[in-house]
């Protein structure tokens, strides 16, 4: 039964390796932090270990000064190529962790960033535009200080007891399955050390998988030095707040704008829509493209006796005219319902590099536009991130779950004070 339940492993670590992997950061200084070199695992003696002993060198948990390094290479033959590398520095209260993938295009990604904790707190240090940043992330908790995080929840199945046999002639416990994966654990002074997984994926290639835990007791971790000075114990920038986020998003504080909004669905042609507002005149143009044709284009514009529109669809030519019922002002409230609607939600975002991210949270009544009614739902968004220039909205973007249909919806907005609309003259307007 140990052997089926086993299975599964040899995949999850291979995506273990990756846990830290984040796409494309620029490579930053340390700041003092240096990364060890692994040590040569083949001069770890393990000697044979009881249950009891075996049990406590796998919880991780209870570790709060160690560096964790991983690596997984492809090995076909001779050749050796390294995917992906990283490490993790715990020292009491703060962390490092640094990660590399190398793409099989040759492109290379790479993360660097610490955690500091104080209390119930815990504070995030990330690298861009040439200087670190400090921010409280609020989604975090005990885990990103837990070592076992960083292997794959699997590997909960080795801790329990002692798995596989001891080699002598190898110095290790070693648990082989089949004849395509081989596990090969160290434990040396009560201490889990060491960690190699072996897959052979194909009749050629074999992907080796490495853990090595080191420096326990001895590891340091220096937080790094805040542009603004002063180092890891200066105030956290938690971006805007109360009346001050509200007010970014109260489009009617502006004269006139443009903002684009970016549709897609699910396997679906992105839908392009273009705003542009001018409250001075009382005109809001809109034109909607997708796939490079124009699929609507509309003007509603108050004449100073009634509030009209006109407009015209899928290429025809002429434009149709009417009356709205509602006023410009409400009308064009109706339109920005999506927008206006963040002003109430700053809970839900953490700010962080300068955005204010929130992700795996729900929009609870968000007004979705439907045949130019609003309808609400709670919606599942997956990420959300939002860009604020000063006091004006430079972006949306958002991955969300609406009514079961999976959208992302892309807005940028730009011209503040600046746009301007004019209403082209037809016979019939």
């Amino acid at each position: 039964m140990k052997a089926k339940r086993l299975t599964a492993i040899a995949l999850s670590f291979a995506l273990g390796c990756g846990a830290l992997i984040a796409c494309g950061n620029d490579p930053a200084p340390t700041n003092g932090t240096t990364v060890p070199a692994t040590p040569d695992p083949g001069k770890i003696v393990t000697k044979p270990v009881d249950n009891e002993t075996w049990v406590k060198a796998w919880d991780l948990g209870t570790i709060t000064d160690c560096t964790l390094k991983y690596s997984e290479t492809y090995v076909s033959g001779n050749n050796k190529t390294e995917r992906s590398n990283g490490a993790v520095m715990l020292d009491g209260d703060k962390m490092y962790a640094v990660s590399s993938k190398t793409a099989s295009s040759g492109e290379k990604q790479e993360d660097k960033f610490y955690y500091e904790k104080k209390g119930t707190e815990y504070f995030r240090y990330d690298y861009a535009d040439g200087e670190w940043d400090r921010w409280g992330d609020e989604s975090a908790d005990g885990k990103i200080y837990n070592l076992f995080t960083y292997l794959p929840a699997e590997a909960q199945l080795l801790t329990t007891g002692i798995a596989g046999e001891y080699d002598a002639a190898a110095s290790a416990y070693v648990l082989t399955q089949g004849t395509s994966i081989k596990y090969t654990i160290k434990i040396a002074d009560e201490k889990l050390r060491y960690v190699k997984v072996e897959v052979k994926a194909t009749d050629t290639v074999t992907v080796v998988m490495e853990y090595n835990l080191f420096n326990y007791g001895s590891t340091t971790v220096t937080l790094p030095v805040i542009s603004s000075g002063g180092g890891g114990s200066v105030e956290v920038n938690n971006g805007l707040e109360g009346e001050k986020w509200r007010a970014v998003f109260a489009l009617d504080g502006f004269d006139s704008l443009t903002y684009e909004l970016t549709e897609t669905s699910s396997g679906g042609v992105p839908q392009e829509t273009t705003y542009k507002v001018d409250r001075n005149k009382k005109i809001l143009y809109m034109i909607t493209e997708k796939s490079g044709e124009v699929t609507y284009e509309g003007y509603s514009y108050d004449d100073g006796t009634e509030f009209k529109y006109m407009q015209r669809s899928n290429g025809n030519v002429q434009w149709s005219t009417g009356t709205h019922t509602a006023t410009f002002e409400q009308f064009y409230a109706q339109k920005a319902l999506g927008i206006t609607y963040f002003a109430g939600v700053r809970d839900k975002f953490t700010y962080r590099n300068g955005k204010y991210v929130a992700t795996n949270t729900t929009a609870e009544d968000y007004p979705v536009i439907i045949f130019g009614s609003a309808h609400y739902y709670d919606v599942q968004v997956n990420s959300a991130e939002i860009e604020i220039n000063g006091n004006m909205l430079e972006s949306i973007k958002l991955d969300v779950v609406v009514n079961g249909h999976s959208y992302v919806q892309e807005y940028r907005f730009y011209d503040y004070n600046s746009t301007q609309v004019s209403v082209p003259q037809i016979e019939n307007a």
